[in-house]
């Protein structure tokens, strides 16, 4: 295998584990660092940490885990959860012709059942084929040159179709599962600031909450507040180290 992409998101950290954990904890100001007493009694100057509580052999196959230190067993767990979380996933199998190596199979056979798989096989230019698309071997087989360009287009068509766009326009507006429960979310925020601004003595604090997570939920599509602006808000209102 030579180059696999995957486009999710995964997070291991003291303040949770997954991408809605962590988005909890930093919305309601909740942190990870604590106290050691463990650092108190090998006489650190410095009593903090912040631990990642999590069961590595609980979550871990034995037989992996064995070879693992802690902290690549963090970077595994977020590895796995990026790759459910991914919305398409492209291996580059330039060397199999009909089928993938048995250690690149063995990896999407671990993969969710439901997640799109399109295998792109390289330089055709080179093993004298032309393009073609297939559908052998679990998933869509593309066959494609970079180099030349031969065969981008049927690449594009199945990234697409993955994607669930059948082209793309100026006025096509692709919108991922996430940018679904976004929708949702603010939808569910702002009817709930109505019922708010509608009673006979509105709560204001409660109304202005709610438009404050209707914002939130819709940036997180725009972009506007982003999760870096998020950190930065939230680390401008802590003094660390005193």
């Amino acid at each position: 295998m030579r180059r696999v992409v995957v486009t999710g998101m995964g997070i291991v950290s003291s303040i949770g584990t997954g991408r809605q954990a962590v988005l909890e904890s930093l919305r309601e100001g909740r942190s990870g660092i604590r106290c050691s007493e463990e650092y108190r009694a090998m006489g650190f100057r410095s009593h903090v940490h912040g631990p990642i509580e999590l069961d590595l052999d609980a979550l871990i196959d034995r037989k992996l885990k064995r070879f693992m230190s802690d902290g690549a067993g963090y970077n595994y767990l977020a590895l796995r959860e990026a790759i459910g979380d991914a919305a398409l996933v492209l291996v580059d199998a330039r060397d199999a012709e009909g089928a993938l190596p048995p250690e690149d199979a063995a990896i999407l056979a671990r993969l969710p059942a439901g997640l799109p798989r399109v295998v792109v096989h390289n330089k055709v230019d080179l093993a004298g084929m032309a393009p073609r698309r297939g559908g052998t071997g679990g998933g869509i087989h593309v066959w494609i040159s970079a180099l030349s360009g031969a065969g981008m287009d049927l690449l594009e068509r199945e990234v697409l179709a993955a994607a669930g766009v059948a082209s793309v326009g100026e006025d096509t507006f692709i919108a991922r599962a996430r940018h679904v429960e976004a929708l949702r979310d603010a939808a569910m925020h702002l009817a709930a600031a109505a019922g708010h601004i509608a009673a006979a003595a509105p709560a204001l604090e409660l109304f202005a909450e709610e438009l404050r997570e209707a914002q939130d939920a819709l940036s997180s599509i725009t972009g506007e507040f982003t999760a870096d602006d998020l950190l930065g808000v939230i680390f401008s209102r802590f003094c660390i180290g005193k």
